[in-house]
């Protein structure tokens, strides 16, 4: 089950062209898990040089004075969307996803990895996750997957299975190895959630070309909003209801 407010200001946006390649069910879960379809939630105290901002938690990578890193590849900037609105947050994390099919097909060719066909929905959609939810093409995903062909293993999501049941995967940057175990079954059972959400579909479609009308990334607005937000942690103060720090 998602949120009523989920429901109300994401659910009628998800249809072409902001429903691939993500499949709708998992981007359902994952804006309730992230945000609770909260679309001005930031979360900014994490890292000193990035935070992650609306309701799909792009990241927005910056300065020590919140100022945004405008020549960056990743995230919201990446993207050029504006991740505090509907429509940049659910467009934006779509190219996001994209980004990361593309990345990990690289990484696992490079690894000489069973490369999933688009028509494994599944899996796919396992691993678009992962670079959220663990690390990404140079961060955690090599390290998951060259240790798995360490031991022999040669399919992503058999390595990913490997290391939720049987052996504790490794610590990566700040998460523990229980933490990115816990992680890992999350990813697994994200289909499954899925589905129960939207109907999954056949193949992983590619991102359509970007539709008029997405908000694009407003420098001036991501400093404010971070800045707020990192006053709101030193201050101790409680999040708002609508997760906004202004």
């Amino acid at each position: 089950m998602v949120t009523a407010r989920t429901k109300r200001i994401f659910k009628p946006l998800l249809h072409a062209p902001l429903d691939s390649p993500f499949p709708v069910g998992a981007l359902e879960d994952v804006l309730d898990y992230e945000s609770g379809g909260r679309e001005e939630i930031v979360v900014a105290d994490k890292v000193t040089g990035a935070s992650e901002l609306g309701a799909t938690q792009l990241v927005v990578e910056h300065d020590a004075n919140g100022n945004p890193n405008l020549r960056s590849k990743s995230g919201a900037i990446g993207a050029n969307v504006d991740p505090l609105t509907p429509l940049g947050a659910l467009w934006g994390a779509q190219y996001v996803y994209q980004r990361a099919m593309e990345r990990f097909t690289e990484e696992m060719l490079r690894l000489k990895l069973i490369v999933p066909s688009i028509a494994q929905v599944a899996a796919w959609t396992a691993l678009m996750q992962f670079q959220h939810s663990i690390g990404t093409a140079r961060g955690g995903f090599r390290v998951l997957m060259s240790r798995g062909v360490a031991r022999g293993l040669r399919h992503p999501i058999v390595i990913l299975d490997f290391f939720a049941r049987k052996e504790m995967p490794p610590k990566i940057g700040r998460q523990s190895p229980e933490l990115v175990r816990l992680r890992i079954q999350r990813l697994l059972n994200l289909p499954m959630r899925a589905a129960l959400l939207a109907p999954m579909p056949t193949t992983i479609h590619p991102l359509p070309e970007r539709p008029e009308g997405i908000p694009v990334f407003d420098a001036r607005k991501a400093k404010r909003f971070i800045r707020a937000e990192r006053a709101r942690v030193a201050a101790g103060r409680p999040r708002k209801p609508d997760g906004s720090p202004l």
